[in-house]
């Protein structure tokens, strides 16, 4: 098994984890996408920092380990950071259980559910020494946000590779499972959406991805 965490609320609040630890701070940082771009561009132009506003381009994490073809898709940018944070050790790590188990479960529940999502996506593409990666057999996600970009061509492209395998379970009384809004569609739900993010520009236009098991 290879689970993510979601926010840890008691000991991730001086910021020293992946995400601020606190439920006010979480829900601001999903809605909000961090850089509502998607990917990641210096002032300079060059592959870096995440800088809002910028035209976006490839994220170095898809771009190195995906086919041009597989890499031109669009995520969550902050929750993307994440998994880019750890995804190369997280392979190395895996590699050294080929030929020891028969199929890897990926899982994890709320950020930690988006981060298995991309983090599956990734490594189910991944062309870089293939013969060492583990066949997944199921991707099971608890209180997931929108992660992917609501653009058919990616719904497409992360479905045709992935949707089989991907369970996504949630409760109805989750509000983490309605961010990134799919679209901020009047006046009265951005007034809304813009008071919970302290005002900064809300993410637009996200989708779910996976088979849909509410409970």
């Amino acid at each position: 098994y290879l689970a993510f965490r979601g926010t840890d609320f008691k000991d991730a609040k001086d910021g020293s984890g992946l995400f601020q630890g606190d439920v006010y701070h979480t829900f601001k940082n999903v809605m909000t996408d961090f850089n509502v771009g998607g990917q990641i561009k210096s002032s300079q132009g060059k592959r870096g920092e995440i800088v809002s506003g910028q035209d976006p381009i490839l994220n170095p994490i898809l771009s190195q380990f995906l086919p041009q073809s597989l890499a031109e898709i669009k995520f969550h940018s902050g929750i993307l950071q994440a998994v880019a944070k750890i995804y190369p050790e997280c392979r190395r790590n895996l590699d050294k259980f080929k030929g020891l188990v028969n199929d890897l479960v990926i899982t994890g529940h709320s950020l930690g559910g988006g981060m298995a999502a991309i983090f599956y996506y990734i490594y189910r593409n991944d062309i870089t020494a293939p013969e060492k990666k583990i066949k997944v057999s199921r991707v099971i996600t608890y209180g997931s946000p929108r992660v992917l970009v609501n653009k058919q061509e990616y719904i497409d492209n992360y479905n045709g590779r992935c949707g089989r395998q991907l369970i996504r379970v949630w409760n109805k009384f989750d509000l983490i499972t309605y961010v990134p809004f799919n679209n901020v569609s009047s006046e009265i739900l951005e007034g809304i959406a813009k008071y919970v993010s302290g005002g900064l520009l809300v993410a637009s236009g996200f989708t779910h991805i996976g088979k849909s098991f509410c409970l």
